[in-house]
């Protein structure tokens, strides 16, 4: 999908792809520097550009807390660009991430998305594809009107 195919396109404010995966070894999940390589790499193969470089948290892995409500620990990371932004979030004993990719600038969604289950060794995913809206503004039907 396009932002061409959005009824009143003009007010489209980017694509938003939800993704929650699992994959087939909690490896990738558990490397911040594979992560923040995902990162750079997937934003330069989608012509992007990188605002501020991926930010990296990292919360020990505990596996006695996988069977309580308690965080088992993993990896949470953020990258700002310049039509937007990056993150993920990893469960590696899980071996389930949620990221999302979103930009004011469209971008091949299909692409982004064979590019992360490639390289995370995606088994399973689950993809929202978001175009994101502003609402129309009354002042600016009259603008439109006006201009006729």
């Amino acid at each position: 999908m396009n932002f061409t195919a959005i009824p009143q396109v003009e007010r489209s404010v980017g694509r938003h792809l939800l993704i929650d995966g699992f994959t087939a070894s909690a490896e990738p999940l558990a490397s911040a520097p594979a992560l923040e390589s995902l990162f750079q790499d997937l934003v330069r193969s989608l012509g992007m550009e990188i605002l501020v470089p991926p930010v990296t948290k990292e919360v020990p892995l505990d596996a006695d807390k996988l069977a309580s409500a308690s965080d088992e620990g993993g990896i949470t990371s953020f990258c700002v660009i310049t039509t937007s932004h990056l993150s993920i979030h990893t469960w590696p004993l899980r071996r389930f991430f949620s990221m999302d990719v979103y930009s004011c600038k469209d971008f091949d969604a299909e692409a982004a998305i064979a590019f992360i289950r490639e390289r995370l060794g995606c088994v399973s995913v689950n993809v929202v594809d978001v175009v994101r809206t502003a609402p129309a503004a009354p002042e600016m039907a009259a603008l439109a009107e006006a201009a006729r």
